[in-house]
């Protein structure tokens, strides 16, 4: 496989073009598209809510984002100094698709925690689990690569 490619061996164009085409797919893992300058991919957010036996004991929120158009360390350094808590938000997981040396997990925490974090990633499909993104972005990323092109019709 060659440096910068991945298992498909696609160029990062190439990759981005991919899956911003697959509508249908991020659609049915309930994304829609998103963008913030030059970044683009797609958000969801998800709701989770724990009970115990006297009930409800907490509800929190979670967005996470797939980004497969990264723009420059500089975009996304902006993208990173400009997220704040978010209400009834507890988790804002970026998975950044892009080839390269991976810095690891970048991690915020708003008011200690009590308002929520922000973590980022990032991430080149095919590159295996080993890499410490998170397994459910990563796992969708790849899968979406091997979707067919036209979901509509399944």
């Amino acid at each position: 496989m060659e440096p910068g490619r991945p298992a498909d061996g696609l160029t990062a164009a190439e990759l981005a073009d991919r899956l911003a085409a697959r509508t249908a797919f991020w659609r049915h893992w309930g994304f829609e598209p998103w963008s913030h300058g030059a970044l683009a991919g797609a958000a969801r957010r998800q709701r989770f809510v724990k009970d115990g036996l006297l009930g409800r004991i907490a509800e929190y929120g979670a967005w996470d984002y797939i980004v497969w158009r990264p723009g420059t360390p500089e975009d996304r350094e902006a993208l990173w100094a400009g997220l704040r808590p978010r209400p009834d938000i507890m988790t804002q997981r970026f998975l950044m698709l892009r080839p390269g040396p991976r810095p690891g997990r970048r991690v915020k925490s708003f008011r200690l925690g009590f308002c929520g974090y922000a973590e980022l990633y990032e991430y080149w499909p095919g590159a295996g689990r080993s890499t410490g993104a998170p397994a459910d972005l990563a796992g969708l990323a790849d899968l979406a690569l091997r979707a067919p092109d036209d979901m509509e019709n399944m």
